[in-house]
Protein backbone atom coordinates (compact mmCIF):
# COMPACT_ATOMS: atom_id res chain seq x y z
CA UNK A 1 0.00 0.00 0.00
CA UNK A 2 3.15 2.55 0.65
CA UNK A 3 4.06 2.24 -3.04
CA UNK A 4 0.28 3.24 -3.98
CA UNK A 5 -0.01 6.30 -1.95
CA UNK A 6 3.56 7.74 -2.48
CA UNK A 7 2.17 7.33 -6.43
CA UNK A 8 -1.08 8.81 -5.85
CA UNK A 9 0.53 11.95 -4.26
CA UNK A 10 3.30 12.25 -6.45
CA UNK A 11 1.01 12.04 -9.64
CA UNK A 12 -1.02 14.93 -7.63
CA UNK A 13 1.92 17.28 -6.84
CA UNK A 14 3.93 16.74 -10.33
CA UNK A 15 0.30 17.23 -12.65
CA UNK A 16 0.02 20.62 -10.41
CA UNK A 17 3.22 21.52 -11.79
CA UNK A 18 2.28 21.16 -15.37
CA UNK A 19 4.53 17.88 -15.96
CA UNK A 20 2.87 15.93 -18.85
CA UNK A 21 3.06 12.17 -18.66
CA UNK A 22 2.77 9.22 -20.79
CA UNK A 23 2.91 5.81 -18.71
CA UNK A 24 1.86 2.23 -20.31
CA UNK A 25 0.11 -0.73 -17.96
CA UNK A 26 -0.91 -3.82 -19.02
CA UNK A 27 -3.92 -3.33 -17.18
CA UNK A 28 -6.71 -0.22 -17.43
CA UNK A 29 -6.37 1.94 -14.48
CA UNK A 30 -9.78 0.45 -12.93
CA UNK A 31 -7.89 -2.72 -13.05
CA UNK A 32 -4.94 -1.43 -11.04
CA UNK A 33 -3.77 -2.95 -7.99
CA UNK A 34 -6.90 -5.52 -7.37
CA UNK A 35 -7.88 -7.05 -4.36
CA UNK A 36 -4.87 -4.88 -2.89
CA UNK A 37 -4.56 -4.39 0.82
CA UNK A 38 -6.82 -1.16 1.61
CA UNK A 39 -7.14 -0.25 -1.77
CA UNK A 40 -9.80 2.27 -1.51
CA UNK A 41 -7.03 4.29 -0.12
CA UNK A 42 -5.66 4.03 -3.44
CA UNK A 43 -8.76 4.29 -5.53
CA UNK A 44 -8.30 8.45 -5.42
CA UNK A 45 -5.12 7.67 -7.58
CA UNK A 46 -6.93 5.87 -9.80
CA UNK A 47 -9.43 8.45 -10.33
CA UNK A 48 -6.64 10.88 -10.93
CA UNK A 49 -5.11 9.38 -13.72
CA UNK A 50 -8.37 8.48 -15.50
CA UNK A 51 -9.40 12.22 -15.35
CA UNK A 52 -6.39 13.84 -16.10
CA UNK A 53 -4.88 11.21 -18.96
CA UNK A 54 -5.84 10.06 -21.85
CA UNK A 55 -6.31 6.33 -21.75
CA UNK A 56 -5.73 4.57 -25.25
CA UNK A 57 -5.41 1.21 -26.21
CA UNK A 58 -2.34 0.72 -28.00
CA UNK A 59 -1.87 -1.22 -31.04
CA UNK A 60 1.20 -2.61 -33.97
CA UNK A 61 1.64 -1.08 -37.04
CA UNK A 62 4.12 2.19 -37.71
CA UNK A 63 3.57 6.13 -38.87
CA UNK A 64 5.59 8.73 -39.70
CA UNK A 65 4.35 12.22 -38.12
CA UNK A 66 5.24 15.32 -38.94
CA UNK A 67 5.78 17.77 -36.00
CA UNK A 68 6.96 21.43 -37.80
CA UNK A 69 8.08 22.08 -40.67
CA UNK A 70 11.37 20.53 -40.50
CA UNK A 71 11.20 17.87 -37.94
CA UNK A 72 9.04 14.41 -38.56
CA UNK A 73 8.73 11.34 -35.96
CA UNK A 74 8.62 7.82 -37.08
CA UNK A 75 6.98 5.61 -34.37
CA UNK A 76 4.66 2.20 -33.85
CA UNK A 77 1.39 3.20 -34.33
CA UNK A 78 -2.42 1.40 -34.47
CA UNK A 79 -3.64 -0.07 -37.70
CA UNK A 80 -6.86 2.22 -37.40
CA UNK A 81 -4.49 5.68 -37.42
CA UNK A 82 -5.33 7.95 -40.00
CA UNK A 83 -3.65 10.93 -41.99
CA UNK A 84 -4.67 14.06 -39.86
CA UNK A 85 -5.69 12.33 -37.37
CA UNK A 86 -4.67 14.47 -33.47
CA UNK A 87 -2.62 11.79 -32.02
CA UNK A 88 0.05 12.19 -28.98
CA UNK A 89 3.40 10.01 -29.18
CA UNK A 90 4.56 7.63 -26.20
CA UNK A 91 8.63 6.81 -25.67
CA UNK A 92 9.26 4.85 -22.62
CA UNK A 93 12.12 7.26 -20.88
CA UNK A 94 14.77 4.46 -20.54
CA UNK A 95 14.73 4.14 -24.55
CA UNK A 96 15.34 7.15 -25.60
CA UNK A 97 19.40 8.00 -26.01
CA UNK A 98 21.08 11.25 -24.89
CA UNK A 99 24.11 12.63 -25.27
CA UNK A 100 26.66 16.47 -25.70
CA UNK A 101 25.33 15.40 -29.92
CA UNK A 102 23.54 12.87 -31.29
CA UNK A 103 24.97 11.08 -34.01
CA UNK A 104 24.82 11.93 -37.98
CA UNK A 105 22.67 9.09 -38.84
CA UNK A 106 20.16 9.62 -35.64
CA UNK A 107 16.50 9.23 -35.81
CA UNK A 108 14.05 11.12 -34.31
CA UNK A 109 16.53 13.48 -32.89
CA UNK A 110 15.50 16.69 -30.65
CA UNK A 111 17.70 19.06 -28.56
CA UNK A 112 17.13 21.00 -25.37
CA UNK A 113 18.35 21.81 -22.01
CA UNK A 114 18.66 19.76 -19.19
CA UNK A 115 16.36 21.03 -16.05
CA UNK A 116 15.95 19.00 -13.78
CA UNK A 117 18.07 15.59 -12.94
CA UNK A 118 16.79 13.01 -10.31
CA UNK A 119 18.93 9.94 -9.11
CA UNK A 120 17.22 6.46 -9.37
CA UNK A 121 19.77 4.15 -7.74
CA UNK A 122 21.64 3.16 -10.80
CA UNK A 123 19.90 5.47 -12.97
CA UNK A 124 19.48 9.25 -13.19
CA UNK A 125 15.85 10.54 -14.73
CA UNK A 126 16.66 13.65 -17.08
CA UNK A 127 13.97 16.85 -17.25
CA UNK A 128 14.70 17.83 -20.79
CA UNK A 129 13.04 20.97 -21.69
CA UNK A 130 12.75 21.72 -25.79
CA UNK A 131 10.64 23.86 -28.22
CA UNK A 132 7.62 24.23 -25.51
CA UNK A 133 8.13 20.65 -24.84
CA UNK A 134 10.04 18.17 -22.04
CA UNK A 135 10.94 15.12 -22.27
CA UNK A 136 11.82 13.10 -19.57
CA UNK A 137 15.02 10.57 -20.17
CA UNK A 138 16.18 7.94 -17.78
CA UNK A 139 19.41 6.79 -18.47
CA UNK A 140 22.04 3.80 -16.45
CA UNK A 141 24.53 5.68 -14.80
CA UNK A 142 28.11 5.17 -15.77
CA UNK A 143 29.91 6.27 -13.27
CA UNK A 144 29.27 7.61 -9.27
CA UNK A 145 27.59 11.03 -10.92
CA UNK A 146 25.38 11.94 -13.81
CA UNK A 147 26.40 12.20 -17.37
CA UNK A 148 24.56 15.57 -17.74
CA UNK A 149 23.74 18.26 -15.19
CA UNK A 150 20.85 21.31 -14.72
CA UNK A 151 21.88 24.06 -17.62
CA UNK A 152 23.73 21.33 -19.94
CA UNK A 153 22.67 21.82 -23.71
CA UNK A 154 22.29 17.94 -24.89
CA UNK A 155 20.85 15.67 -28.11
CA UNK A 156 18.36 12.92 -27.62
CA UNK A 157 17.15 10.57 -30.19
CA UNK A 158 14.77 6.99 -30.41
CA UNK A 159 14.68 4.66 -32.78
CA UNK A 160 11.02 4.22 -34.74
CA UNK A 161 10.60 0.89 -32.71
CA UNK A 162 10.72 2.47 -29.05
CA UNK A 163 8.03 4.89 -29.74
CA UNK A 164 4.52 4.41 -30.05
CA UNK A 165 1.89 7.04 -31.76
CA UNK A 166 -1.32 7.40 -29.62
CA UNK A 167 -4.78 7.65 -30.71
Amino acid sequence: IADAMILGRFLEEVMARGVVFCMTSNYHPDALYPNGLQRERFLPAIELIKSRLDVIRVENGVAWVQVSDREAIVVEAPPAARVGQHVQISIRPERIELGPAAPADAPNLGEGVVEFVTFLGSTASYLVGTEGRKMQITQPLQTDRPAHTVGDRVAFWWAPDRGRLLG
